[in-house]
């Protein structure tokens, strides 16, 4: 089974969210909502369903926003350690 990625807004998955039925019974009454699968809080954009972003990234954000200070010195790291 491949492992669950989880960094910045790849958390985040889009899924239906069930909310019910309707009065007959018969039509189920879905919204269109992200989950974050590190903790599975629910997150739902009513005007733009998954059209829309998650409110913030998940998981170790150090990669997806490296700090100036690394870009700068990004050539001095001696891979050969």
């Amino acid at each position: 089974m491949p492992e669950l990625r989880t960094g910045g807004y790849e958390g985040w998955w889009p899924v239906k969210e069930f909310l019910g039925k309707t009065r007959d019974g018969q039509t189920k009454i879905y919204r269109e909502s992200f989950r974050n699968m590190e903790n599975g809080q629910v997150f739902h954009d009513a005007q733009k369903g998954w059209d829309g972003e998650p409110p913030y990234p998940t998981g170790d954000i150090a990669h997806i926003r490296p700090s100036d200070a690394f870009r700068a010195n990004y050539d001095l790291i001696n891979w050969e350690k």
